[in-house]
């Protein structure tokens, strides 16, 4: 029996200590890849938001250039709104329309956030909301000597703290400058 009780007693084995010194490197490596899918699950969200922000307000950036562009007369009012005469085709007639359109009109969505509505004036309709949460108060900028246009759109999104902004501009065609604020064009 001796033999035996040498052989149990010699058996190595991993003391309590050893337990605790495994098992706190295990959850310290555990909690290390917990915080950098963590960080990378926020990045993902965050970019993610970016995105959406952009992919609302790039269809009204394009609509904007284009009035603008093929516009035959502007008249700005401000820095946050302008009525264009624009074309219009309905069936296989072209016609002419006055299009308002209004960055100045304060958001539903976002406190202290605007929004840009486009009117039809010639039909009378009411305004629609093209983009809402805008946060800058200088959508316009125009330079009569150029006839050039700077189109800003900048909005909040959401889980970040740097706005996106969406900025493009666009040369008028060939004008007549019939004041600072309004831009007559031959037809």
């Amino acid at each position: 029996m001796s033999g035996r009780r040498r052989l149990l007693s010699g058996q190595g084995g991993f003391a309590l200590t050893e337990h605790l010194v495994v098992l706190a490197v295990g959850l310290t490596a555990f909690g290390a890849t917990l915080f950098v899918v963590d960080a990378v699950n926020g990045t993902y969200t965050r970019q993610a938001s970016r995105l959406d922000a952009l992919n609302e307000l790039r269809p009204q950036m394009d609509r904007l250039v284009r009035e603008i562009r093929f516009a035959q007369r502007i008249t700005a009012t401000g820095a946050q709104t302008f009525t264009a005469r624009v074309w219009s085709r309905t069936a296989a007639v072209a016609t002419t329309r006055d299009v308002k359109w209004d960055c100045s009109v304060p958001s539903v969505k976002v406190p202290g956030a605007y929004r840009c509505t486009r009117q039809d004036l010639t039909a009378g309709t009411a305004a629609v909301t093209m983009v809402d949460g805008l946060t800058n108060t200088n959508q316009f900028t125009w330079s009569t000597t150029s006839r050039f246009v700077e189109i800003r759109l900048r909005q909040n999104a959401k889980g970040n703290t740097r706005p996106v902004t969406l900025r493009d501009g666009v040369s008028l065609r060939t004008c007549r400058t019939a004041s600072l604020l309004s831009t007559e064009c031959a037809a």
